[in-house]
């Protein structure tokens, strides 16, 4: 593997990890404010379709490159399962938490477990595009950095012997 390859799928996974941390701190700020302020405040979840589409297409991203990375080793076959596990974990979690705020009904008093259920699903929709970003990253620098295993070569064929 060229020190090239090498250096560039490093560099791409090191600014893939600060993105993260940036789309992380970027979204986390607003419920990390409203949850520390003294004043009642209710948090409003936009529904447009632009903002729903950033909850679909980065897991599309890095489910396409992670099929781009199937047969590079067993550094990304490992990050597939991770990514897809850690994915499906994420959607079932945020999934029964949301179901679990929707079967509360009444939003006006929020205390004890219903308080950490609107949290939990706020904090999953949160640290979603930060996470498909860390790991479409990691797809990005395996696909770039290469080590594509070799194909086993058999030897030609033999003539018959009675040729």
């Amino acid at each position: 593997m060229p020190p090239r390859r090498s250096f560039l799928g490093a560099l791409i996974f090191g600014v893939g990890v600060v993105a993260s941390l940036v789309f992380a701190f970027y979204n986390l700020k607003p419920l990390i404010e409203s949850a520390t302020a003294e004043a009642e405040g209710v948090t409003t979840i936009n529904t447009a379709s632009f903002e729903l589409l950033q909850y679909f297409v980065p897991p599309i991203i890095a489910f396409w490159l992670s099929r781009r990375v199937r047969g590079r080793g067993r550094l990304a076959r490992r990050l597939r399962r991770v990514h897809f596990f850690t994915t499906i974990g994420w959607v079932v979690a945020v999934g029964m938490l949301s179901m679990l705020m929707v079967s509360h009904g009444d939003t006006s008093g929020l205390t004890g477990i219903w308080l950490v259920a609107m949290f939990g699903t706020l904090l999953g929709g949160a640290l979603w595009m930060p996470l498909q970003t860390l790991f479409s990253a990691a797809f990005l620098a395996v696909w770039v950095k290469g080590t594509r295993r070799m194909r086993q070569s058999y030897p030609p064929e033999l003539p018959s012997p009675g040729h």
